[in-house]
């Protein structure tokens, strides 16, 4: 049993940070060309914690702890969203008072 409690502890303080560094590679990419990041989560949905806002992005801890993922806004997981599919983006946007929000569309 110490056996797998050292093995997960050690595969959680390695991936994490791992996972932290590669997502954010992506964040600062798209912010560079400046695409508005709704989401920077570390682990995947459900989420668990809403850490903290800083500017237009919420960053946040999620219950499955395989990985971490950054929300451009008018991104999906997988492939850009359809124009129908963009309408729960525009009203979080909305919602949230970004101003002059740019998709990866545009």
């Amino acid at each position: 049993m110490n056996d797998f409690l050292l093995g997960l502890a050690s595969f959680v303080l390695v991936l994490v940070p791992l996972v932290i560094i590669h997502e954010f590679g992506h964040f600062i990419a798209a912010k560079l060309v400046g695409i508005t990041v709704l989401e920077f989560g570390i682990g995947f949905p459900p989420r668990a914690a809403k850490l903290f806002t800083r500017g237009d992005t919420i960053y946040t801890l999620n219950w499955l702890p395989i990985g971490g993922f950054v929300r451009p806004y008018g991104e999906d997981f997988v492939r850009p969203k359809t124009e129908e599919e963009m309408s729960s983006d525009r009203s979080e946007i909305h919602e949230r008072g970004i101003k002059n929000p740019k998709s990866v569309f545009q």
